[in-house]
């Protein structure tokens, strides 16, 4: 899956850092900054008016997107977070200090998480009631705050998913998007900037276990890579940090 951010002049938002962060989850997801300017016609953001308004070179640039995001202040006329036309959103902080203390950068991350999280629980109904589950439908804007400290997949969420006997593919996606929630939750919780916590994490250690195995195995390792990185364990895996054209053996053994 590939994932364009995008930011107005109204937020300043480290969407690099984000972008680092998330394709550090695997090669499932893809996420890089759009070069387009996004501009949203007018004070507010009325839909789908200011979705098809849009600067032509955007739109063309979207739609080779699988998800794109569109950050701005300017406020929704019916309040709302965000908003879809097609696989592009538009994503209002709006007034975000009077509804947490904790970063936009935060915020950023705990909505990609809940654009991903559609992919994975089709036919899952939203938490009318706040949970802390990324399936709650945040009624009260207020609620992001305990969404971005919580930061979890409920248990029903987890089943509803199971029970569409996933592909690898959907599987992959789900691990990574608990293993986002997991890191969100504790920068949230210690009211940390989630890139802080990225590179005060990363900094000391890259990697925790290196995945020595058989190739005939590699479904089966893959597998273990996901339910490492759900419990915060960083593996390093061949196919993900062997570039290709440069000499693997002076990469692997390093």
């Amino acid at each position: 899956m590939r994932i364009l951010l995008y930011q107005d002049a109204t937020v300043t938002i480290d969407l690099d850092s984000i972008c680092a962060g998330i394709n550090r989850l695997g090669t499932v997801v893809k996420c890089e900054r759009g070069t387009a300017l996004f501009r949203p016609p007018g004070n507010r953001i009325e839909y789908p008016d200011s979705y098809a308004n849009l600067a032509e070179n955007l739109l063309r640039e979207t739609a080779v997107g699988d998800l794109s995001v569109c950050c701005t202040e300017l406020p929704y006329d019916n309040n709302f977070f965000f908003e879809y036309a097609g696989r592009t959103c538009i994503l209002s902080f709006s007034g975000w200090n009077l509804l947490t203390s904790l970063p936009m950068e935060n915020g950023m991350v705990y909505f990609i998480a809940t654009f991903l999280s559609g992919d994975c629980f089709r036919n899952s109904q939203l938490h009318q009631r706040t949970t802390g589950c990324i399936s709650d439908f945040l009624g009260d804007k207020t609620a992001v705050d305990i969404g971005m400290r919580s930061a979890f997949v409920c248990a029903s969420c987890t089943r509803a998913f199971e029970a569409t006997s996933p592909s690898q593919a959907d599987s992959e996606l789900f691990a990574a998007i608990q293993l986002l929630l997991t890191e969100l939750s504790r920068a949230s919780r210690a009211n940390e900037s989630i890139v802080n916590y990225w590179r005060r994490t990363q900094k000391s250690s890259r990697f925790d276990v290196f995945m020595c195995h058989n190739s005939a195995d590699k479904e089966e390792v893959r597998r273990v890579v996901r339910d490492l990185r759900i419990r915060s364990i960083q593996p390093w895996l061949d196919e993900e940090q062997l570039r290709p054209g440069l000499p693997w053996q002076e990469a692997l053994e390093e």
